[in-house]
């Protein structure tokens, strides 16, 4: 699995980003966690609303997961990855918006974390 990630603000700038279809074939919201909001514009604001209050600039984390070339995951295989990269980054309880993209026959997953506890 190559994971990449960076910290970022602009949370409606990421939600578009995660929302639209642009290149990729296919976008699906797989599901939000910490957020009343069930969709992405929406738990992206309540992430910002939460990091409001906080005097962190870059309270997003932006962490993208690509299979190895040729490989395709189970939703199991990609739970597993996904809860491996959380406790590496101390990310376990976190609110956050996972997004899967499809492009050019490839699936790789948006993991958009709220760097700001509740």
């Amino acid at each position: 699995m190559i994971i990449t990630g960076k910290s970022r603000n602009n949370a409606a700038q990421a939600a578009d980003y995660l929302s639209k279809q642009g290149k990729n074939e296919r976008t699906e919201l797989i599901g939000t966690r910490g957020t009343l909001s069930e969709d992405i514009a929406g738990a992206c604001a309540e992430m910002e609303a939460v990091a409001a209050g906080s005097k962190c600039e870059n309270f997003l984390y932006h962490m993208t997961m690509n299979p190895p070339e040729g490989q395709i995951f189970t939703s199991e295989q990609w739970e597993i990855a996904t809860a491996l990269a959380e406790k590496k980054l101390g990310l376990e309880n976190a609110q956050r918006v996972i997004v899967e993209h499809e492009k050019e026959g490839r699936v790789h997953r948006h993991c958009l974390y709220n760097r700001v506890d509740q």
